[in-house]
């Protein structure tokens, strides 16, 4: 009985070292699988952190850049409404001399009117208009 038993005894043990041997292959291969996924995990937690940083800087930046930008257009707004006054002021002067002028033309013309020779005494007058008119002249 002894030979018996120790037959059965193996093919006992060959189904199940079988078992056995497939079992620890697929353990090993799921090993290998867990480990791979840990080195991609850990990868990706890098890259993750990294991710992270960049968009902390990109974020900083932006805020930087933004502030830049609001200073720049209001000096941007200060010298256009500086230039803009100045203009005013410059339109305001050359209508000033406009006026300057036509009243210039008409004390010209009163001039001419009143140094047209005349006769009598008034002759001293014109001469004395040609001086004054003279003289304007030179200012202009």
């Amino acid at each position: 009985m002894a030979g018996r038993e120790h037959p059965r005894q193996l093919v006992r043990l060959t189904p199940l070292s079988v078992n056995t041997t497939a079992l620890e292959d697929r353990i090993a291969l799921q090993n290998r699988e867990i480990q791979s996924l840990l080195i991609d995990n850990q990868r990706l937690a890098a890259a993750h952190v990294a991710l992270k940083q960049d968009l902390a800087a990109a974020q900083h930046d932006l805020r930087h850049l933004s502030v830049v930008a609001g200073k720049a257009k209001s000096e941007r707004d200060a010298e256009v409404r500086e230039v803009y006054e100045r203009a005013l002021k410059l339109d305001a002067e050359v209508r000033a001399i406009d006026s300057m002028g036509a009243d210039l033309a008409r004390t010209r013309a009163d001039i001419q009117e009143l140094g047209s020779p005349r006769p009598g005494p008034g002759r001293g007058f014109c001469v004395n208009c040609e001086v004054l008119d003279v003289k304007i002249q030179s200012c202009l």
